[in-house]
């Protein structure tokens, strides 16, 4: 049985780097989806291990149209299989729900790295 770890930011974001010829810098501007006026819903666990959630308020509170719906004790991957993500998401896709403003939440915005 694989044993799962706390992830290292600093190792994810150098293969972040060498896998997609990206800077993990580029993706640590949430002001770049600033002006973009589609709507989104941010997904995020407290607990994941891979992506720290304080990145996706700060997307979710920059995006000017965007919802972050916040989950606990999934993590990284258990979060694609859960029944209540899977449904908040088909109601957010049919516009069926309002969910409340990333912006709104008392949540302070710092980097993703």
């Amino acid at each position: 049985m694989r044993r799962h770890q706390r992830a290292d930011p600093a190792r994810h974001a150098v293969t972040f780097e060498q896998r997609y010829s990206v800077p993990c810098e580029e993706f640590e501007r949430p002001h770049a989806v600033a002006t973009i006026d589609a709507a989104a819903l941010f997904i995020h666990d407290r607990d994941d291990q891979k992506t720290r959630f304080e990145g996706g308020i700060a997307l979710a509170t920059t995006w000017p149209n965007a919802c972050l719906h916040a989950t606990s004790g999934l993590g990284h991957r258990r979060i694609l299989q859960d029944g209540a993500v899977i449904n908040h998401t088909i109601d957010f896709l049919a516009n069926r729900v309002e969910f409340r403003r990333a912006s709104d939440a008392d949540w302070q915005t710092v980097p993703m790295y």
